[in-house]
């Protein structure tokens, strides 16, 4: 019934310099697009919505032409139209993130020490909480999916393996 979708509606040389992407709530039925972050004027990517589908958490970059800029996990309350930033008090920038399978944490990838790590946000509608999951000489890459509540898929590499699938 609805799709979202990341689209930067800029034209010419606005468009070639601004990194301000938007995501979009389309209702399949009314044929409308929503604007769900306007006045969000970073760079907005990789809506996934919550298990109840009450929530979309998104990535978001806070300022418009500066791609080095910090990106945080946003929780967008698709009832409400309510946003919290789940980062934006933890010095670090989010890379992929994915649900728990009861959608009462998100998981996600960042980089820290040189490294790339699992950590994981609890907390989501009260005080929310951060803690790094992993650590090690290795980079997780991607975080795959979640098929146990307490194991997570994901692929990683380090300075003598190719990328490989771990459990964790």
């Amino acid at each position: 019934k609805t799709v979202y979708y990341v689209c930067k509606k800029k034209y010419g040389k606005d468009y070639a310099t601004s990194t301000n992407t938007d995501i979009f709530q389309y209702d399949v039925a009314t044929d409308i697009s929503k604007n769900i972050t306007i006045g969000m004027m970073g760079y907005d990517v990789k809506p996934v919505l919550s298990p109840d589908e009450k929530f979309l958490a998104f990535t978001s970059m806070k300022t418009d032409g500066f791609e080095a800029d910090k990106e945080d996990i946003i929780l967008y309350h698709i009832q409400s139209g309510n946003k919290i930033n789940l980062t934006k008090d933890w010095d670090g920038t989010v890379d992929n993130f994915i649900w728990s399978l009861d959608g009462k944490k998100i998981y996600f990838t960042a980089p820290t020490k040189g490294t790339r790590q699992v950590f994981e946000i609890s907390g989501l509608l009260s005080t929310p909480s951060i803690r790094q999951v992993t650590s090690g000489t290795f980079d997780i890459n991607d975080i795959l999916a979640q098929e146990d509540p307490n194991e997570l898929i994901c692929t990683r590499t380090d300075m003598n393996r190719a990328s490989e699938i771990y459990s964790i």
